[in-house]
């Protein structure tokens, strides 16, 4: 019996204790993560920008960390897929195109919009995008769908209201390019 305890309440007592040191490590100013290794793509799994400010509990901070290791993987795969669509010319252009358009001051979708006008695709390359943006669409979906199903319903309330607002904005910057085309 004591072993089967202890089996349980070590990895609980290690949650207990990481997970406020590293809440802590975020909180602290001026502390930068560390850019990813050359190679090792960094891939923001879970949406974090949805879920700031949720009072979650240790439980749920450990569905969602385990959320985030199990889609990890297909999404880093989709990733790669997508890059490895363009040739050496494309992403060089689409970099140079990126850097132009923020130091110019263009906002991100502006400066995402002016990349893809420098990439100049193939039909082919439009219809691998296409097929590679809708996995991605659906990993995405995929991951929405579990995350809520961890919060409670005043956690779903309050990240659906978030992401009504971030739809409510999109809608407004669109509607202000569409008058500014005219």
């Amino acid at each position: 019996m004591f072993k089967t305890f202890s089996r349980v309440l070590a990895p609980l007592l290690v949650l207990a204790i990481a997970i406020p040191i590293m809440a802590q490590e975020k909180q602290k100013p001026g502390k930068r993560k560390q850019p990813a290794e050359k190679g090792r793509q960094q891939v923001q799994v879970l949406p974090r920008q949805l879920l700031e400010g949720l009072e979650l509990s240790a439980e749920q901070k450990a569905k969602l960390e385990a959320i985030a290791k199990e889609m990890r993987a297909p999404l880093v795969e989709a990733r790669k897929a997508l890059g490895d669509i363009l040739t050496d010319e494309q992403k060089a252009a689409r970099e140079a195109a990126m850097k132009a358009a923020k130091e110019a001051g263009k906002k991100p979708q502006e400066a995402q919009k002016a990349a893809e006008e420098a990439l100049k695709l193939t039909p082919e390359q439009k219809e691998k995008m296409t097929k590679v943006r809708q996995k991605m669409a659906e990993l995405e979906k995929t991951i929405r769908s579990k995350v809520m199903d961890v919060l409670t319903p005043e956690q779903r309330a309050a990240v659906e209201e978030k992401m009504k607002a971030r739809r409510d904005e999109a809608k407004k910057t669109q509607k202000g390019k569409k008058a500014a085309e005219k």
